[in-house]
């Protein structure tokens, strides 16, 4: 079973703020050589499902500072009028901006 952090932050498409204040889950798995493949959810109320788009990459900024870019997906099984999980893989690697960064 893989851990998953919970994490609240703004999702950007290119410059513009797509959401702001979303919240999910956020994880990795990580391999023999010691390199993380990062993937989570992203909770959504149902109005704003149209919103993220399959093959879209969009960045993902955590409130603890952290980034990164992502792919997401609305898979079936959500139901209608109901809020949404959308999942997401991460592009690369998360990353701490250096000013956030904790020493």
């Amino acid at each position: 079973m893989v851990r998953m952090d919970h994490f609240r932050g703004t999702l950007f498409e290119g410059d513009r703020v797509l959401l702001d204040s979303v919240e999910g889950y956020l994880a990795f798995h990580e391999n023999k050589e010691g390199r993380r493949r990062w993937f989570g959810l992203i909770d959504l109320p149902s109005d704003q499902q149209a919103l993220v788009l399959p093959g879209v990459r969009y960045r993902l900024a955590l409130d603890d500072g952290r980034d990164g870019f992502i792919y997401a997906d609305i898979p079936d099984g959500n139901k209608p009028g109901q809020d949404i999980i959308a999942e997401f893989q991460v592009t690369g690697e998360i990353r701490v901006k250096p000013s956030r960064a904790r020493l």
